[in-house]
């Protein structure tokens, strides 16, 4: 199992290959080349210059080295005589998968010690086609790395991809996509891959809170302490504690549809190795369609807990072949926060949004008895929709008591907020990193109480993790 560092020239970092860990420079990303000490690279370092038109006298610093060089089967030919196959590292990156492109370079005729084959798949199938191409072909050793929404699932388990190793960025990323070394290595502390929750969703989900907190909670102590839950969030048997052989990484499953969830199921139960899915974690676009899959009574959920045995509370479902217990915390958490606002149910309430997660907030709200409920969202015919399903108003207030955006809205600054109401609260669940939002900022600004995103989604997270953590206690 090799990992490759990858990162543009630092001089401090050129030492790692003395401790035989692998490491890509990337000379291209890299400043001024004349102060490089081409010397310490040796045979764990591995040199690549990306550039349109590569300086001929850099190439040859680079040969005068003891380190692989990543040529492109594109520039090879300029090269064929210069570079060794026992130093060469022979790569290609195809825009999309092409099954004809990649045997055509798995079969190339050009001797080297490594074949590297790179593109953003769209399909999990995708992936596992390519696995099997080079499981055909036993005699060399290819690297094989995803870009795109799949790229950290499937650098993650190269090795079950039949890839040789794996590259991660060891600061920034130096292509796109490409995931973070210690993202990686949280992960693999946590559970050593033993046991998973899959973050399902459209998209690139590896920056998502569930990455973040979720694989912070068991490698991070003072993230551990914030997010411990209030006493009133505790029930009466207590809070739930495992035992480390239980903990559990979050990992993106990008999914474009249920049946692909059940592909990778499927594919990790077949694995040499054991991975347990204790869960999912749900994101958009699934959430209501996970609800009808299950045959749940709520409109969306958001989290689904796998139970080895039968409880009062789970049922057996055929497609998953397990207990199952479903709901939806981001209900659970607005309860809890309107509780703690203490916002009144005479309270006037502007909710933006028209997806699953303005569904479902519109609904409950409508269920605790919230009287002046009124909706409003840019996708005029969606709100139509939302607004003669529930038989709320479809109105947008100049004032309001509470205002809910469940939307991205204020995250740029560009985005106009003059449509919303002026507001006396704020729960706003877009979440920008460590910058606040156009709306949060205007919280602050007039000192009007608000829960920001990264407050919405961490106590949404602590309930999420609780239910989780029910059925990997009781699992065998």
């Amino acid at each position: 199992m090799i990992i490759i560092f990858s990162s543009p020239y630092i001089e401090e970092l050129a030492d790692s290959g003395k401790k035989q860990r692998m490491h890509e420079f990337r000379l291209d990303l890299s400043g001024d080349l004349k102060e490089v000490k081409w010397q310490k690279f040796n045979q764990f370092t591995i040199l690549t210059n990306r550039q349109e038109d590569p300086d001929k006298e850099i190439f040859k610093r680079m040969l005068s080295s003891k380190a692989m060089i990543d040529l492109d089967i594109e520039e090879y030919q300029e090269y064929a005589d210069e570079v060794p196959p026992e130093r060469l590292i022979l790569s290609t990156h195809l825009i999309d998968f092409d099954q004809e492109q990649i045997e055509d370079f798995l079969d190339t005729s050009i001797e080297a010690k490594f074949y590297k084959l790179i593109f953003e798949p769209e399909s999990f199938s995708e992936m596992t086609a390519c696995a099997e191409m080079i499981a055909a072909r036993p005699n060399r050793k290819y690297i094989f790395n995803a870009l795109g929404k799949w790229a950290f699932f499937q650098r993650t388990f190269f090795f079950h991809f039949n890839s040789a190793a794996a590259y991660f960025a060891l600061i920034d990323p130096v292509v796109q996509s490409q995931p973070n070394y210690w993202e990686f290595t949280k992960v693999l502390a946590i559970s050593h891959l033993e046991n998973i929750v899959l973050l399902i969703g459209g998209g690139d989900l590896s920056e998502s809170g569930s990455m973040t907190w979720g694989n912070d909670y068991y490698s991070d102590k003072e993230l551990q302490e914030m997010i411990k839950p209030p006493k009133s969030m505790i029930d009466e048997e207590g809070e739930i504690s495992l035992p480390k052989e239980k903990h559990y990484a979050y990992l993106p499953a990008p999914i474009n549809d249920i049946a692909e969830l059940h592909e990778v199921l499927d594919w990790l139960k077949t694995r040499s190795a054991v991975h347990n899915v204790f869960g999912l974690a749900i994101t958009s676009p699934f959430k209501h369609e996970m609800a009808k899959y299950l045959g749940s009574h709520r409109h969306s959920i958001n989290t689904v807990a796998f139970w080895d045995r039968k409880s009062l509370d789970n049922t057996y479902h055929e497609g998953f072949k397990s207990f199952v217990r479903s709901t939806n915390t981001d209900i659970v958490a607005l309860n809890h926060i309107l509780r703690d606002m203490k916002v009144a149910k005479d309270a006037t309430i502007q909710l933006y949004g028209s997806g699953d997660c303005a569904y479902a907030f519109a609904a409950q709200l409508k269920r605790q008895g919230y009287t002046k409920v009124f909706l409003s969202a840019r996708n005029k015919e969606k709100l139509k929709e939302l607004s003669e399903k529930l038989k709320l108003p479809a109105q947008e207030l100049e004032k309001c008591d509470l205002l809910i955006n469940t939307t991205p809205l204020g995250l740029s600054a560009e985005d106009d907020l003059s449509t919303l109401p002026e507001f006396s609260m704020l729960i706003d669940l877009g979440i920008k990193g460590e910058e606040e939002s156009g709306l949060t900022a205007i919280a602050i600004e007039k000192d009007i109480l608000y829960v920001d995103g990264e407050n919405f989604w961490t106590v949404q997270h602590i309930f999420q993790r609780t239910e989780i953590d029910g059925a990997a206690i009781y699992s065998d």
